[in-house]
């Protein structure tokens, strides 16, 4: 069924270069074909898109979305033309199908991340709402991350990238 839905999806969005079980696994080093510190010119080639210049409207950082990516509820995060972050969000049909190796995805509820994690796992409060969180999962290395956001019962969002980037609330800061 997985391998069946990845497939659909990936089709329908015409990125036959993701094709595989693993092409909608998120993890700290990006999403299937898609890793972190992958550079601009390289992100057209997996996209197999040409993106224009204007794409990079800043330098420092930019954020972007492709019609490719858009229905996985994907946006990528570039400083100074390379990827330094990957951010999960709900689509217009519902949640995201993109979900970590342990299957944690957009509406996970937060005992569902913490059992997935265990000590793995540090809870932050939101910056915004002290009942809001950050779960984070540190890669082994402490040099990238997944934060998990919730509501305080449910995830409604998830990053996953390299530090200082993934930790950013706001996105490019």
């Amino acid at each position: 069924m997985k391998r069946v839905l990845a497939f659909a999806i990936l089709a329908a969005l015409g990125t036959a270069a993701w094709a595989g079980d693993g092409d909608l696994v998120f993890s700290s080093k990006g999403l299937g074909m898609l890793p972190v510190g992958t550079r601009f010119h390289a992100l057209e080639v997996i996209l197999r898109q040409k993106l224009p210049d204007n794409f990079l409207v800043s330098p420092e950082c930019t954020i972007l979305t492709t019609k490719q990516v858009e229905p996985l509820g994907l946006s990528v995060m570039l400083e100074g033309g390379v990827v330094t972050r990957l951010s999960v969000e709900y689509t217009a049909n519902g949640p995201s199908p993109i979900k970590t190796a342990e299957g944690i995805g957009l509406g996970a509820s937060e005992d569902e991340v913490k059992a997935a994690y265990g000590d793995k796992l540090r809870v932050r409060p939101n910056r915004y709402d002290p009942t809001w969180h950050y779960l984070v999962v540190d890669a082994p290395d402490k040099k990238s991350a997944v934060i998990f956001e919730t509501n305080g019962q449910k995830v409604t969002s998830m990053r996953a990238g390299d530090y200082p980037s993934v930790g950013y609330t706001e996105g490019c800061r």
